[in-house]
């Protein structure tokens, strides 16, 4: 009797001790600045950004304290913490990735004030890859 009730016991510590194993799995992490590759950040393909074009100083998807925001969706690989932005020759340190991967990032309005031709890119931050997204062009206000 007492080989069977130290079976059983053994057996349900093993089970037990399984469980608490299963349920203590994290999940995977999100690919972040530290662990995207020159090739998975290759492997970034957009397909629609907004806007093409806006009239200076009326700015584009306008946010909260007026400033304006772009937005870039396709195959983004990586977080918020993967990526700074350009527009034209400024460089934008906050950009969000959501959940379902589609990245924005703010324009001060002063960078929307005058017609011009802006160049969008998105650069990995640990490589330094630079991710062609298309112009902006900011036309004159009639």
């Amino acid at each position: 009797m007492f080989k069977k009730s130290s079976l059983f016991l053994t057996y349900g510590m093993f089970l037990v001790a399984l469980l608490v194993g299963c349920l203590d799995k994290k999940p995977a992490a999100q690919p972040s600045v530290d662990n995207i590759s020159q090739a998975e950040s290759q492997q970034v393909k957009v397909t629609e950004w907004n806007p093409h074009t806006a009239v200076a100083g009326q700015g584009f998807n306008l946010q909260r304290d007026g400033d304006s925001a772009i937005w870039i969706r396709g195959s983004i690989v990586g977080d918020s913490s993967t990526y700074t932005a350009m527009f034209g020759d400024t460089k934008i340190s906050n950009v969000a990735v959501s959940e379902n991967k589609l990245v924005s990032f703010q324009v001060h309005k002063s960078l929307t004030a005058n017609p011009g031709k802006y160049p969008i890119i998105l650069i990995v931050k640990a490589s330094g890859q630079r991710i062609d997204i298309g112009t902006v062009e900011i036309i004159a206000h009639k």
